[in-house]
């Protein structure tokens, strides 16, 4: 995915915790848990569900430079934990 800050981000799983221990886990569809770092979990949070990536940038750049940021999100879409669209993309696709 070609990522730029009018990208629409949002959670595949929606159920997940925060653990006593700080570290977010999420429990899959299939019953699997993944547990995420801090790092992730700070992009994790401000995503909120659904989130342009501008916005989340916004929440977390004081944490973690930009690339680290961006390829947060690749990792996150690799793992399956979120999906991407843009969406100029849809609209063209869908009324042209």
């Amino acid at each position: 995915m070609e990522w730029n800050d009018n990208t629409e981000i949002s959670w595949k799983c929606n159920n997940w915790y925060e653990r006593p221990d700080g570290l977010i886990e999420i429990v899959e569809f299939n019953g699997e848990k993944i547990l995420l770092n801090n790092k992730l979990k700070d992009v994790w949070i401000a995503i909120n569900y659904e989130a342009t990536v501008e916005q989340v940038w916004n929440q977390v750049k004081e944490k973690m430079s930009r690339p680290d940021y961006l390829e947060i999100l690749r990792v996150m879409e690799y793992m399956n934990l979120i999906t991407a669209s843009n969406m100029n993309d849809l609209f063209d696709q869908i009324f042209s």
